[in-house]
C-alpha cells in the first residue's frame, strides 16, 4: 500500500477527496489529514507519505512553501495540488518544484484517480526495477563465488603455475580478489581432525573447508 496525506483547510474538501479516491483499487492508504501548513509539515515528518494532496492557500504556510520545504528533506514524496485558483504563477512554481499535477476545484473523480493511478504505476515500475536489480546483484555475487572457487581449485592443484603465469593485477581482476603486489598475503587452512589420506582426498577436504 502507498501512503497518502491530504492537506486542506476546508474540512468538506478533505472529506470530498477521501470519497472520490478509489483507495483499494489503487493500493492507497490514507495515513493523515492536515488543515494547515504547519500541521501538514508535522505529519509529513511523522508518516513520510508517498503522496501528498494539498491545497495552495492554507494557514501557517501555503502549499508551495510546504512543497519546497518537504522536497528538501524528502525529495521522493510526490505532490498533487488542488486549488480553486487558476493562476499561471501558481502552476509555474508548482511545476518548478516537481508537482505531479495541478487540479482545479471542483474536483473531478476521474481526473484525480487518473493522476493517482499514474503515480502508482510509476511506483510499481520502480519497485520491479529495484527487484530486478537485486536479482542481478545476487546472481553476480553467486557468479563471483563460483569464479573464486575456480581460482582456489587452480591454486591448490598447481600453485606455482597459477601464480607465475598471471600477474597479480590480472588475478585480482579475473577472480574478483584483492591481491596487492606490495603486500604479503597468506592463507592457512588447518583441518581440526586427524587424517591420513592421499593427496587428492586431502585437497578435496581442504577445498570443502
Amino acid at each position: 500500500m502507498y501512503k497518502v496525506l491530504i492537506a486542506d483547510d476546508e474540512a468538506k474538501v478533505v472529506e470530498l477527496i477521501k470519497k472520490l479516491i478509489c483507495w483499494e483499487v489503487l493500493k492507497l492508504e490514507l495515513v493523515g489529514v492536515a488543515h494547515n501548513g504547519v500541521e501538514a509539515m508535522e505529519k509529513i515528518n511523522r508518516f513520510e507519505p508517498d503522496i501528498v494532496i494539498t491545497d495552495i492557500r492554507m494557514p501557517g504556510c501555503d502549499g508551495l512553501e510546504l512543497i519546497k520545504e518537504t522536497k528538501m528533506k524528502f525529495p521522493n514524496i510526490d505532490f498533487i495540488i488542488v486549488s480553486g485558483y487558476q493562476h499561471f504563477d501558481y502552476a509555474h512554481n508548482a511545476i518548478k518544484y516537481g508537482v505531479k499535477d495541478y487540479l482545479l476545484k471542483p474536483l473531478n473523480k476521474d481526473e484525480i484517480n487518473r493522476t493517482l493511478s499514474n503515480l502508482v504505476s510509476k511506483y510499481e515500475t520502480e519497485k520491479k526495477a529495484v527487484n530486478e536489480m537485486g536479482r542481478i546483484v545476487n546472481r553476480i555475487n553467486q557468479d563471483k563465488e563460483i569464479i573464486r572457487t575456480e581460482f582456489s581449485n587452480r591454486l591448490f592443484s598447481d600453485f606455482e603455475k597459477t601464480l607465475k603465469e598471471t600477474r597479480y593485477e590480472d588475478l585480482s581482476k579475473k577472480f574478483f580478489l584483492n591481491f596487492d603486489k606490495e603486500v604479503y598475503q597468506l592463507l592457512v587452512l588447518k583441518p581440526d581432525i586427524k587424517y591420513q589420506v592421499g593427496k587428492d582426498e586431502l585437497l578435496k577436504l581442504l577445498m570443502e573447508e
